[in-house]
């Protein structure tokens, strides 16, 4: 914007040109704005109620990150939602407080013929079939994506039990997409055997085949004698996963599996980085190390190279024992803080018959957040000296927790910058509750086409984030911390020795923060404008940096009150 100022006769006169174009943003597609055609498009389907989900996979298909419309997201469709007013009925007013209930007191007079001999049923509305015409336009709503529950809602409409359009039930949807042939693109087959067949033959013909195994139910594995007849092993990895796994997997990888994804009651365990992002996926009748140890080692096969500081699991060793069977690796092997802190309150609850109130903050507060490793251990000693006396939970702790501290405990993961595998537990709801409505899927093939489906959602809106920004959950939490650095001059102070040291006083105690310099070349994303500094040029010896893995306040409060570090 330019800006030109004259006075003529004690009158000041300003011109301003405005250039409506974003300086610095004219040639990132992230920063563009959908034109007035894709919005009307994307608000006509919307009207028509298709889900956001099936929106957003039609704008990604033929995906390029130079094509705007490619990079449309939910907060785009939900803005298209309110800038054409298209709100529910049930909503009358953006703001809660001014919506009211309407209740309509509604005579119906119906009159009915009675015919006491069954002949024909012609007098009998739900016997009566649809129209063709009503059929040809049931079919091209769902031919839209448009769900069976908003259809038969608009069915409803104007109610009235003579009207046999009016009675259309979940059955008659069904019968029109077999009338129709209006079969998911995952169903190949009524036969779900056959059709996961030509389903997987499909995978393995295309270019980067993706099938990592494949064990039918009746075959033999001649390598692997532990896997019996009757297991079923089915693997996937595509290309674009193998370079995700290169490129992230060599700090953490987070394995986890999860049931109740279809009726055969198959497991599906997941490979995932710490970035969130899905590098495979298998399904098989059981989780053991024999029934693992195939497919890691295909998954070698592709990436022989792959070496991972660690691995973040639940609290079994079978993901361990087939991962170091396979890579010939000793990774570090974790477990899952939120998994540790649910087992060991759930045995309080159940071993000790009196539960004293300080005895899970003790453990949840004192024992499991404590960074340094020789207060840890005294800790741990003074724990099971002071409770000894409840025998079975001492025993249960040191047989189950003590004798392996380095797996769970703050001081064995610090710069390790991963504490729980949420990532994972966030993709298990994804699959089951967004894309599979909450329901158990009866097809093994619709399950197959969910997964894969969801992994390509992932890996694209890894795409998009990068390129129309985003929030993320670990920027917000430095946003923050910057924030509360602001209000530490209270009870914080700084001195500089050789480094450093933010210090806190609470009553007659001291606690001390060692601040220093990491890599100050570093110019990645994760970092604090005001501050100057990102997530690696400095490192603190507190919490929020050596396991949270984000720029903690004493970090900020040191850059705020000094603007040159030695």
């Amino acid at each position: 914007m330019n800006v030109t100022k004259q006075t003529v006769d004690a009158t000041v006169e300003m011109c301003v040109w405005y250039q409506s174009v974003h300086v610095g943003h004219e040639l990132e597609t992230g920063k563009l704005r959908l034109t007035k055609a894709e919005k009307e498009n994307l608000a006509a389907d919307l009207n028509l109620g298709i889900p956001m989900s099936k929106i957003l996979d039609k704008t990604r298909h033929d995906f390029s990150s130079t094509n705007r419309f490619n990079l449309t997201t939910r907060k785009d469709l939900r803005n298209i939602c309110r800038d054409f007013q298209l709100r529910e009925e049930s909503v009358y007013d953006a703001n809660d407080s001014t919506s009211v209930d309407i209740i309509v007191d509604v005579t119906v007079e119906i009159c009915v013929w009675y015919q006491s001999v069954h002949v024909e049923h012609e007098l009998e509305t739900g016997k009566l079939r649809l129209t063709k015409a009503e059929k040809e336009n049931l079919a091209a709503d769902l031919n839209l994506g448009i769900p069976m529950s908003k259809i038969l809602d608009k069915t409803r409409h104007d109610f009235s039990p003579t009207n046999r359009f009016n009675l259309t039930t979940r059955k008659d949807l069904r019968n029109i997409c077999r009338d129709f042939q209006l079969r998911e693109k995952s169903v190949y087959d009524a036969n779900d055997s056959t059709s996961v067949d030509k389903f997987v033959q499909k995978l393995m013909n295309e270019s980067d085949d993706p099938v990592q195994i494949c064990k039918k139910v009746g075959q033999i594995l001649p390598n692997y004698p532990l896997i019996h007849q009757k297991d079923f092993l089915f693997g996937l990895m595509n290309d674009v996963q193998e370079k995700v796994l290169v490129l992230y997997g060599s700090s953490c990888i987070m394995i986890d599996s999860t049931h109740g994804t279809h009726q055969y009651g198959l497991e599906l365990t997941t490979l995932m980085v710490h970035e969130g992002l899905p590098v495979a996926i298998l399904f098989s009748t059981r989780i053991g190390s024999d029934i693992l140890l195939p497919f890691f080692e295909s998954i070698k096969k592709r990436v022989p190279n792959l070496q991972t500081d660690g691995l973040m699991t639940d609290d079994t060793n079978s993901y361990l024992n087939a991962w170091e069977l396979s890579f010939d690796a000793k990774p570090t092997h974790l477990l899952c803080i939120w998994h540790t802190n649910k087992n060991v309150n759930r045995n309080i609850n159940i071993k000790i018959k009196t539960v004293t109130i300080d005895l899970p903050s003790k453990l949840k507060l004192d024992i499991l957040t404590e960074i340094d490793v020789t207060t840890f251990n005294n800790l741990i000693e003074e724990f099971v000296e002071k409770y000894k006396e409840e025998n079975s939970y001492i025993e249960y702790f040191e047989t189950t927790y003590k004798r392996r501290a380095e797996k769970w405990a703050y001081c064995h993961r610090k710069g390790l910058g991963i504490n729980t595998n949420i990532y994972l537990e966030r993709w298990h709801r994804q699959i089951k509750y967004e894309e599979s409505g909450g329901t158990v899927m009866k097809r093994l093939d619709r399950s197959i086409s969910v997964a894969t489906n969801v992994v390509a959602k992932k890996l694209l809106s890894r795409i998009i984030s990068m390129e129309r920004g985003k929030l993320t959950h670990r920027m917000a939490f430095i946003r923050k911390r910057h924030t509360n650095s602001n209000e530490m001059k209270a009870n914080y102070f700084c001195q500089w020795i050789k480094i450093p040291t933010v210090t806190k006083k609470v009553g007659s105690s001291l606690f001390t923060y060692n601040v220093e310099k990491t890599n100050v070349t570093c110019c990645c994303d994760i970092k604090c404008n005001q501050c100057s500094v990102c997530m690696h040029s400095m490192s603190c010896t507190c919490i929020d940096y050596s396991v949270k893995f984000i720029i903690c306040k004493h970090i900020h409060y040191v850059c705020l009150n000094s603007k040159k570090i030695e």
